[in-house]
């Protein structure tokens, strides 16, 4: 995966990368499971994606706490509590 060296000041490029990761992935086992893909419309699609920007921009408040970076944090921390150095 690619993250900036600033990713530990700016946890917004690490968690965009994780999400695009997810969705990779969840597209390469899809279609390996056998089950049939039905498309979205135009529609739905921008709907979701307006759903996503919303609930992104919602969540991603400067004076607020982070929950989900201090959750990455700690998760990286006990797999390899050197990553800082």
């Amino acid at each position: 995966m690619a993250c900036p060296p600033t990713a530990a000041r700016s946890p917004k490029p690490f968690k965009l990368m994780h999400n695009l990761e997810r969705s990779c992935r969840a597209q390469l086992v899809i279609p390996a499971s056998g089950a049939g893909i039905a498309p979205l419309s135009d529609a739905v699609a921008r709907h979701i994606a307006q759903q996503y920007a919303n609930f992104y921009d919602s969540i991603e408040v400067p004076e607020k706490p982070d929950a989900a970076w201090a959750a990455f944090k700690r998760m990286l921390e006990r797999a390899d509590p050197d990553f800082t150095n």
